[in-house]
């Protein structure tokens, strides 16, 4: 799991990669990145940043299994057609994070605000960077 260095380490080279002056990043770099983990630690100082569907935290994206989008065919009435109903609760959960903390981040930038909107883009990349390393990227439901 990445721990507090390797997120900011993480992040420090990905703002790198900006083609364009993001001003002071050094909180981003040491604290921000890191609130999700603080979560279960600190809570008060990381709940405003904090996001979740019924009581599951935006943090780790699941990677459940989609075997059963190819599995509930059948044909009905001479046409090949889902068997069973599906509704990806996982998808339905990652869409809304990804959308609150960027709506939250994107209207702290426009109101002048960028510390704060730092902070959300913060815990986004968290999710993103524990999505990409080691056994977060394998983990299933």
């Amino acid at each position: 799991m990445p721990d507090s260095r390797t997120h900011s380490h993480i992040t420090e080279h990905a703002l790198k990669l900006i083609p364009f002056d993001t001003g002071d990043c050094s909180a981003l770099i040491s604290d921000y990145c890191n609130y999700p983990d603080h979560y279960h630690s600190d809570p008060d100082s990381v709940l405003p940043y904090h996001f979740e569907t019924d009581g599951v935290q935006f943090h780790y994206l699941p990677d459940p299994p989609y075997n059963h989008l190819y599995r509930y065919w059948g044909v009905k009435e001479g046409k090949i057609c889902r068997m069973k109903p599906f509704r990806n609760e996982h998808f339905i959960h990652v869409k809304a994070g990804f959308q609150w903390y960027l709506e939250h981040a994107v209207s702290c930038v426009q109101n002048n605000e960028m510390e704060e909107g730092k902070k959300f883009l913060g815990c986004l990349l968290h999710v993103l960077e524990d999505s990409t390393f080691g056994v977060h990227a394998l983990e299933g439901d």
